[in-house]
């Protein structure tokens, strides 16, 4: 299934949902520039909830913004979708935000 196209859920879609997860590291070097960014990740779900696939949609503009989210997301688990009853994979959008506080 591929969520990140989809105009209008299908009420039989039941998308998955993140069961663990790992922040993302703030890499020291954009903290001290109070530099913050947003990555947009599509990460492909397997049926056991795990993540086999990741591809950066939108970049941060910073490789180090990009490689943390990845590095995180691998880590994370998932409820997987579901559709007409049956686990799929599928493909999701995660966007992962460097804020500072």
């Amino acid at each position: 299934l591929d969520l990140t196209n989809i105009d209008s859920i299908d009420k039989s879609i039941i998308a998955p949902e993140v069961i663990s997860y790992y922040p993302p590291a703030y890499p020291i070097n954009l903290r001290r520039r109070g530099i913050e960014g947003r990555v947009q990740i599509k990460a492909l779900i397997d049926k056991e909830g795990g993540v086999i696939e990741i591809l950066i949609d939108t970049s941060s503009g910073y490789q180090s913004f990009d490689q943390n989210a990845i590095e995180a997301i691998l880590k994370w688990k998932f409820k997987p979708a579901y559709y007409s009853n049956e686990k799929r994979l599928s493909w999701v959008f995660i966007p992962v935000v460097f804020k500072l506080k």
